[in-house]
């Protein structure tokens, strides 16, 4: 399995710190990429962290693992949530 990368719109977005303009274009990617779901999933978390929507980033990793068993990005998901607990002060997580 290869991890794909999101289009230049995403990337430059979260570089700048522009979590509306991310998750926008992330939206475009679930129409014209929907086999990409897992590693959209993961970047809409980060967007979401970015914006300090720290609860919706948690809740867009919730599950993860039983939607994509197989996923390339499972470790990456497990890290974000990771980190996000940590934000959140969830040291338990």
């Amino acid at each position: 399995m290869t991890l794909v990368s999101p289009s230049d719109e995403v990337v430059d977005a979260l570089l700048e710190g522009d979590s509306k303009g991310a998750l926008k274009a992330l939206a475009s990617l679930d129409l014209s990429a929907p086999e990409h779901s897992d590693a959209w999933t993961v970047y809409r978390a980060e967007a979401l962290a970015l914006g300090g929507d720290l609860d919706g980033a948690a809740a867009a990793l919730t599950g993860f693992e039983e939607s994509f068993p197989t996923s390339a990005w499972t470790s990456k998901a497990r890290f974000e949530r990771a980190e996000i607990a940590r934000r959140q002060g969830n040291h338990a997580a």
